[in-house]
């Protein structure tokens, strides 16, 4: 979370090299584009990432393909672009080909996922962004790689909480700038330039509540209680506490009321003459809130405990102790001059242990 005194500047790019940084500005998304995939860029893409010459004459042999017609087979064709889609070595491929995608400043963060890719900048006070020089130089690894980049795609994200906010020239990719939104989606989760949740719990509850179509077809299709629990878990609830951890600490008593409604909504499809407590009696499920609960506790315990976790780094660091004192704890956190920092999922539950 950025200061009062910072902003941030992120953008994410889709159907490429998935790709973010860091920088205190605002933030910016891009998404689209497509790569092509021939022996040539496969043989050095393997060269330059260390990849065993076997494994890359088995990739060679995989991008040969020939139908059967009749029981007749015609002559071998090479496949000149894309991989066959729903094949196990079709993602693999692609992390090969992006996995050489890394800014040469250490100035931005830089997130990769499939073939999306987001980076952010934070920019301090007084500073000018340099957010552009991070999409020119994956604008010209994309060239260089086969990789077209739909600038139509590409979406900016700011984010700062100065009563003036300072302003940055617009981030341009083959000449049309990045069009700045208020919102964006970020692998599922709906992020606002003020870091509040009602546009994500806005787009959860919409989903999970066409669900409740389907659960009540096959309450009346006679389907028993356990199964239709089991549906309502796996297909509405998984959707409702989907990255709880992230917004948990900090989600208003409303917003929390939103998402609970529409679990007491399935549960009355399954137990209509039930209540909402002996409901959840009944289907050996805690509410909403003690799951989102649960979620956030065992996430962080995995994350005190375990050195090697992805979240480690983000810890505050251990607090030390000279003397014996009545309460310690077992963390240092910094002091939160906001709400917003202090009720974040890490320095939340810190200042819990």
């Amino acid at each position: 979370m950025a200061d009062r005194a910072s902003s941030k500047r992120k953008f994410e790019v889709s159907n490429a090299p998935s790709n973010k940084r860091k920088k205190t500005s605002p933030n910016l998304f891009c998404s689209g584009g497509h790569r092509e995939h021939d022996e040539f860029s496969k043989d050095r893409t393997g060269e330059r990432n260390s990849v065993g010459s076997s494994i890359v004459k088995r990739w060679k042999r995989w991008l040969k393909r020939r139908v059967k017609l009749n029981g007749i087979y015609p002559d071998w064709l090479n496949v000149p672009a894309g991989v066959p889609q729903g094949t196990r070595l079709g993602p693999w491929l692609f992390l090969v080909l992006i996995n050489d995608l890394r800014l040469p400043d250490g100035s931005f963060a830089m997130w990769k996922f499939a073939d999306d890719t987001a980076v952010l900048e934070i920019v301090p006070p007084s500073n000018q962004s340099a957010l552009q020089h991070a999409v020119d130089f994956i604008s010209t690894w994309s060239q260089e790689n086969r990789l077209q980049l739909n600038p139509s795609k590409c979406k900016e994200l700011q984010s700062c909480f100065k009563r003036s906010p300072p302003t940055h020239s617009p981030v341009e990719l083959d000449g049309p700038a990045f069009e700045t939104v208020n919102s964006a989606k970020v692998l599922g989760v709906t992020i606002r330039d003020d870091f509040k949740w009602n546009d994500h719990i806005s787009n959860v509850t919409s989903k999970a509540a066409k669900r409740l179509y389907l659960l009540s077809q096959l309450k009346r299709a006679g389907i028993c209680a356990s199964d239709s629990v089991l549906f309502h878990c796996s297909t509405i609830r998984s959707v409702l506490v989907y990255a709880c951890q992230l917004f948990h600490s900090s989600l208003p008593y409303h917003l929390s009321e939103e998402l609970e409604r529409i679990q007491k909504r399935a549960l009355r499809i399954i137990f209509p003459y039930a209540s909402y407590n002996s409901a959840l009696k009944e289907a050996g499920n805690p509410s909403l809130y003690d799951r989102r609960a649960s979620l956030s506790s065992d996430l962080f315990n995995d994350n005190v405990f375990d050195i090697n976790h992805k979240l480690a780094g983000l810890l505050p660091p251990k607090a030390v102790y000279h003397r014996q004192l009545r309460s310690t704890r077992t963390f240092n956190v910094p002091v939160c001059k906001t709400d917003r920092l202090k009720k974040s999922f890490i320095a939340s539950r810190s200042l819990r242990i």
